[in-house]
């Protein structure tokens, strides 16, 4: 049939059809002098497609559910969560996201999109300079297209990292390397078939942990990510083996760093056969995509797994060889802005840590910011061009063209937040079988206190700290006035902010005057906004875009394959 045809049974215009076709959504027979030829299939897929968008659900959630990456109920399930964050406004698309997810078979048609004409004229009037920034997270993994040229982000895909494996020890967390693989390649081809001008690809990811290699470069273990802790359990009488490694070298290697790891599977023997070297997630995603055998690492990855030299920019040979690290070969390690290969004639460029890649996409000036940042974690960055002495507490890291990074780093950021959700969620379902996310209850509690100025004195170290994993947090000035869920509240956004602030003001002689804040937490929630501003008695600035590191990502690609300089790329960076 003609698009005239399919415009009548679906209600899509025809400009939003050959949308979704360029999008890669509809695949579209062509005849021989290359009109257009449409069949019942494609008008079955453009009513689903237009179904969903009903929903709101994002094209690129839509791309990545009809190439099988996402479940109808994972990619529901997401869009649900986005709503709960603005229920009221949209009790209408919850109901129907609640429908949808109870019957998968639901698709109501008939009525005309109200999203098709806003996503068409948007056309996508893309140059022939973009390029791809992934972010390999914890617990997601997030794709961003940007466009160089034009100096804006273009599309996003994001999915849950559902790699977790079990494993026999309380403080073992580990992941499966081939399933995030596979999924991210996966993604990439769904991306490159919608825009096929994206001229260099860029990774990052979680730092710290490790998965060993063979010699063909093949993972012969799973991923033992950054909250790994075994090196941290006690082995001989009251020490850890970081412990020892400190006695041994002198040096501060923390649990769920890499070499901690390494050196737990030394002294156990339990690394894995045919393991020849080892890598972290983002070295190993970027040999898969471009078929290397031997990983190359940024000098960002390498320092985050220990006993490294920043003013060499390589591992100390002595520390390892004290330690018995010298049955496998360390990855080789570089600290240029260099391409490592390619992925179907795309060049990809060395894997970037995600700390660097995320202070990379969200300052503009950085000789006059500090950046703060509210993952699982939290952690506080700034960029400077000496090596100066970090104290106790903060951390010196490589950064990019000669510069570094002075760290702070909290295990426990916006999880503290999450810590407090479920803790009023239990209590809700107790009373409502149905209680669902409280964060909205919350965020309105601390608006409150806040401005009542009633806050409970809260230590958020739920976690511990790198230096004390046993440490643990406290609520202290308990009295008749404060005792209260929104005095709670507000205690625990304070204490979040305040182990932040506290790595500032340890840092000596690097005064900023720009807080820039990114992470989920910071975008929806005002109060913590205003507690980084007040406490840091600094202006802020939040980004436009979620996916820093993915944003960082794809700019240092962009640097790396030569598709822009330093100005240009920095001009991709909006703030709110």
């Amino acid at each position: 049939m003609k698009i005239s045809e399919v415009e009548r049974l679906t209600g899509l215009t025809a400009k939003a059809i050959r949308l979704y076709e360029t999008k890669g959504l509809l695949d579209v027979n062509r005849t021989s002098n290359t009109y257009r030829e449409y069949d019942f299939a494609n008008v079955e897929r453009l009513s689903k497609i237009k179904a969903l968008r009903e929903l709101g659900v994002s094209l690129s959630d839509i791309s990545l559910y009809f190439s099988g990456i996402h479940t109808l109920s994972e990619m529901i399930a997401k869009r649900k969560k986005e709503i709960e964050h603005d229920k009221k406004r949209n009790e209408q698309q919850y109901r129907q996201c609640i429908e949808l997810l109870e019957n998968a078979a639901l698709f109501p048609h008939g009525t005309t999109s109200r999203f098709d004409e806003v996503e068409a004229s948007e056309q996508y009037a893309h140059s022939d300079c973009l390029a791809l920034g992934i972010d390999i997270g914890t617990s997601t993994i997030s794709l961003l297209c940007i466009d160089v040229l034009q100096g804006r982000a273009v599309e996003t895909f994001t999915l849950r990292n559902q790699s977790g494996v079990l494993s026999d020890g309380a403080m073992d967390k580990e992941q499966d390397p081939q399933w995030i693989a596979e999924v991210v390649l996966r993604t990439v081809d769904v991306i490159l078939r919608a825009y096929p001008t994206i001229k260099a690809i860029g990774v990052t990811g979680q730092m710290h942990g490790i998965l060993y290699l063979d010699a063909a470069g093949r993972a012969v273990s799973n991923l033992y990510t950054w909250q790994d802790y075994r090196a941290g359990e006690l082995c001989e009488g009251e020490k850890t083996y970081c412990d020892i490694i400190m006695e041994k070298t002198g040096m501060a290697v923390y649990p769920g760093y890499g070499l901690a790891t390494h050196y737990d599977h030394i002294r156990k023997g339990s690394v894995p056969q045919g393991a020849t070297t080892f890598c972290t997630i983002a070295d190993y995603m970027a040999m898969v995509l471009t078929g290397r055998t031997e990983p190359l690492m940024h000098a960002s990855n390498a320092a985050s797994l220990g006993l490294f030299s920043i003013a060499r920019g390589d591992f100390h040979q002595d520390a390892l060889a004290s330690l018995g690290m010298t049955e496998l070969d360390m990855p080789p390690v570089t600290n240029q802005t260099v391409i490592v290969g390619q992925h179907r004639g795309i060049p990809v460029a060395v894997a970037l840590g995600d700390n660097q890649a995320c202070v990379l996409g969200s300052l503009q000036d950085e000789e006059n910011s500090i950046h703060v940042n509210y993952g699982t974690g939290s952690q506080i960055s700034l960029v400077t061009d000496h090596l100066p002495t970090a104290a106790k507490g903060l951390e010196l890291r490589p950064y990019r063209d000669g510069k570094y990074l002075l760290c702070g780093a909290a295990l426990c950021g916006g999880s503290a937040y999450a810590l407090l959700e479920r803790f009023f969620r239990s209590y809700a379902s107790l009373l409502d079988a149905d209680a669902g996310s409280q964060y909205e209850v919350m965020n309105s509690l601390a608006e409150n206190a806040l401005e009542e100025g009633n806050a409970l004195p809260v230590q958020t170290l739920f976690s511990g700290t790198r230096e004390e994993p046993e440490a643990r947090g406290s609520i202290t000035g308990i009295g008749e006035t404060n005792f209260t869920p929104a005095a709670l509240t507000l205690g625990v956004l304070q204490g979040m902010v305040n182990e932040l602030y506290a790595f500032y003001q340890a840092i000596q002689g690097e005064r900023r005057s720009v807080l820039v804040a990114s992470g989920n937490a910071v975008q929806r929630n005002p109060v913590l906004r205003k507690l980084l501003s007040s406490t840091f008695s600094m202006s802020l600035q939040v980004p436009v875009m979620l996916e820093e590191a993915a944003l960082g990502a794809a700019m240092f690609a962009a640097l790396a394959g030569g598709l822009t300089d330093e100005r240009g790329i920095k001009a991709i960076i909006r703030y709110q």
